[in-house]
């Protein structure tokens, strides 16, 4: 009896040192990359940069808001000043302080930023 209970463990033991318990997960975006890459042609103002503004910036970087920061990025005017210093590039690709800030959820999609800088490259166009 005593045996069988030892062959049972030794078994046991060679099982669990052959294939060793854990948890391993990948997800296919680790594995494979994006699957579908950034299209950032033709990037426009009217139909991506402005909603994103919407989205994610006007909280603070428009005028008639209560948290208004002091960087209107409300109107493609103010928009274009801002992208073409450089600042807009800057803030929105800063892993240490991004923006929009950790608390609103921290630096957007990479394939959000490409297309911010494929426009900035292209001039910033009123398109």
């Amino acid at each position: 009896m005593k045996r069988t209970f030892f062959l049972l463990g030794l078994a046991l033991c060679l099982l669990v040192i052959t294939f060793p318990p854990g948890c391993y997960y990948d997800n296919e975006q680790d594995l494979y990359g994006n699957p579908e890459p950034c299209d950032t042609v033709g990037v426009s103002y009217s139909t991506f940069i402005e909603p994103l503004l919407q989205d994610h910036c006007y909280k603070c970087h428009k005028e008639s808001e209560p948290e208004f920061s002091g960087y209107i990025l409300d109107g493609y005017e103010n928009t274009k000043t801002y992208a073409l210093s450089g600042k807009v590039a800057d803030r929105t690709n800063n892993a240490a302080n991004p923006m929009p800030p950790l608390s609103d959820g921290g630096l957007l999609p990479d394939c959000d930023r490409q297309k911010i800088l494929a426009w900035i490259r292209a001039g910033a166009p009123q398109n």
